[in-house]
């Protein structure tokens, strides 16, 4: 998984990796500099895939005995705070303006960008390239 191209720029040597982003299977390369661990290709692949592990664990707590426990405890909590809040009469409801929202607001404007051009390959990060002979 982790081949490696070698290219000499003015200011040394730099090594770009190639990597597979573990999110949507796009190509791209980052320099050695820049190579932190990166495992996806964008921020938005990132982003994406917290928010899909995050959900997963979620749902694994909601299923177990414990998860069951807490959501008793909380229904438990939100209904004294409703019938407190019956007997503090106050200002009616006053409304709220709308506002409207995409369906999942992590998508919004974050599609990953196709980071391989023909005969050219640079980091996502900084953006060095390099040139690459086509076959």
């Amino acid at each position: 998984m982790s081949r490696a191209s070698v290219l000499v720029f003015d200011w040394g040597q730099v090594e770009l990796r190639h990597r597979l982003c573990r999110r949507c299977g796009l190509e791209f390369w980052i320099c050695r500099s820049c190579d932190r661990g990166h495992r996806y290709c964008s921020r938005a692949c990132s982003s994406q895939a917290r928010a899909e592990s995050l959900s997963r664990a979620r749902k694994k707590h909601r299923n177990s005995d414990e998860g069951r426990a807490d959501h008793r405890d909380h229904e438990q909590q939100r209904r004294e705070r409703i019938k407190d809040r019956e007997f503090t009469a106050g200002v009616g409801d006053q409304g709220s303006q709308v506002k409207e929202y995409a369906a999942n607001p992590i998508s919004m404007n974050l599609q990953p960008k196709q980071f391989f051009h023909v005969g050219v390959r640079f980091c996502v990060i900084c953006k060095r390239s390099e040139e690459v002979d086509s076959c």
